[in-house]
């Protein structure tokens, strides 16, 4: 899948990388811009990242020139294996393989948040790797 270029133009006040495909010269939007952010969420994880997450989520979704979702690096699901610990982190980590593997193709825009050390090679190091292998704009949070 071919990635439109981007290009760098010169509006007024500082200069900006800018994707025409997306923000057309004239200002305009030519289509709501589809964000997944890739991280904790309130329901599994609470703490300054799930905090700031939320935070950025709900600003841009205030933005009717974005459309954002959330991808939880730890995704519930069949609540009766949740139990057993070593069990439910392989289900999980398959299940997250999966969502990302099939959700990142429908977005334009990949921001991805992320702890330090060996947690960053759970969830952050499969999304960046897809990201870039469908061609799709990467931001890397990356808190320590």
């Amino acid at each position: 899948m071919n990635s439109p270029r981007l290009q760098f133009s010169t509006p007024p006040g500082p200069a900006r990388l800018v994707d025409e495909t997306l923000w057309p010269r004239d200002g305009t939007v030519a289509r709501p811009i589809k964000v997944l952010i890739i991280g904790p969420s309130q329901d599994t994880l609470l703490g300054g990242q799930t905090i700031q997450m939320s935070r950025l989520i709900d600003g841009l979704r205030r933005d009717p020139d974005f459309i954002v979702d959330l991808q939880s690096i730890a995704p519930r699901f069949l609540p009766s294996l949740q139990k057993f610990k070593y069990l439910r982190t392989l289900l999980r980590g398959a299940r997250f393989l999966f969502d990302i593997t099939t959700r990142i193709p429908n977005y334009d825009i990949i921001h991805i948040c992320s702890a330090a050390h060996f947690s960053f090679l759970l969830a952050p190091t499969p999304s960046v790797l897809l990201s870039r292998l469908y061609g799709k704009r990467t931001i890397l949070n990356y808190r320590s």
